[in-house]
């Protein structure tokens, strides 16, 4: 556990991204050039689509439904 992660030293350390799709995370993992995977914790899917229109991430899954095996699916 840690108090503090700033996105910008860690994003660009990691194969993938696995996050909650908030505007600004979104940003972190794109400028990270890594590849994300949304699980949303609100109501609006259009950061997941439009990154999966970009080519630069995978589905977006519900996080009431979201498991280790889907993700490990993904």
């Amino acid at each position: 556990m840690v108090n503090r992660s700033p996105y910008a030293e860690v994003f660009p350390r990691c194969a993938a991204i696995v996050h909650h799709g908030g505007a600004g995370t979104t940003q972190s993992s794109l400028l990270a050039g890594k590849p994300s995977l949304l699980w949303l914790t609100c109501g609006s899917n259009f950061l997941g689509a439009e990154l999966k229109r970009l080519g630069v991430a995978g589905d977006t899954l519900q996080r009431k439904s979201l498991t280790a095996q889907k993700l490990a699916r993904v």
